[in-house]
């Protein structure tokens, strides 16, 4: 029942073409780009504007207290793993070598080299084939 339930929906949605938005859509209209309508910012009194003053020095500190507390949390990471390194290494250096080398899985990483041959010079390459259905408005 499930399925066929389904299945009528997906003949439904197949039958209705989806609508596209057309791109003058997203084109700002020049009439809200006059300077005229600019807005000016709401006076605020001395009291109001020492508040947020302060509030943004309060969040400035916040956000550096955070911003240091990260960095020595990774700071004291190198470090343990430098002295599990150095212990490592006196316990067995074969085990310190391969905990050296670097895991090729765990950052895929392609890359292409230079081609074989040299670039074909005064070469132009084809656009291909298109229609150009871009509209010209003329005043």
């Amino acid at each position: 029942m499930m399925r066929e339930r389904l299945k009528k929906k997906l003949k439904k949605l197949e039958r209705v073409p989806p609508e596209l938005i057309p791109i003058e859509d997203f084109i700002t209209p020049t009439k809200c780009l006059d300077e005229t309508r600019k807005r000016i910012p709401p006076s605020l009194p001395f009291e109001e504007s020492e508040s947020r003053a302060l509030l943004l020095k309060e969040w400035s500190r916040y956000k550096q207290k955070q911003h240091m507390a990260e960095v020595e949390a990774i700071e004291l990471a190198l470090e343990a793993q430098r002295e599990a390194l150095e212990e490592l290494k006196l316990e067995s250096e074969e085990l310190y070598q391969a905990a050296l080398k670097p895991d090729p899985l765990l950052f895929p990483f392609t890359h292409e080299g230079p081609a074989y041959t040299p670039p074909i010079p005064n070469y132009e390459a084809p656009d291909g084939k298109y229609n150009d259905v871009t509209k010209v408005y003329t005043q």
